[in-house]
């Protein structure tokens, strides 16, 4: 069971790693319709239509979002919590001193 609990600690560092090096980018997506109609002989009454719509998604680099942030901030002191809880149980939490740092 200890084995289990340390994965998926370790499972879940590298998740916040992540989050925090992801916390000034955004999705983001553009998206573009295409509309053609055709008529007929006459060009009075609409015989078919066809739209085409296309989306693009990008990532972009922005400003931080402070939200997210402190999501992340109240994820790592919960973490630190079950770290002082678990030491009792033979459990360690091991958490990097930017974590650390990010958690005050």
């Amino acid at each position: 069971m200890e084995e289990k609990i340390e994965a998926l600690t370790l499972k879940l560092i590298e998740k916040i790693e992540r989050a925090i090096e992801e916390l000034d980018s955004y999705t983001l997506t553009k998206t573009t319709k295409e509309k053609n109609t055709e008529y007929d002989d006459e060009g009075k009454k609409a015989v078919s239509e066809t739209i085409v719509e296309t989306e693009e998604i990008s990532i972009v680099k922005g400003t931080v979002n402070a939200s997210n942030l402190k999501t992340i901030a109240a994820a790592i002191k919960e973490l630190r919590g079950k770290d002082e809880e678990t030491e009792n149980e033979g459990i360690t939490v091991i958490l990097s001193e930017e974590i650390k740092e990010l958690s005050e």
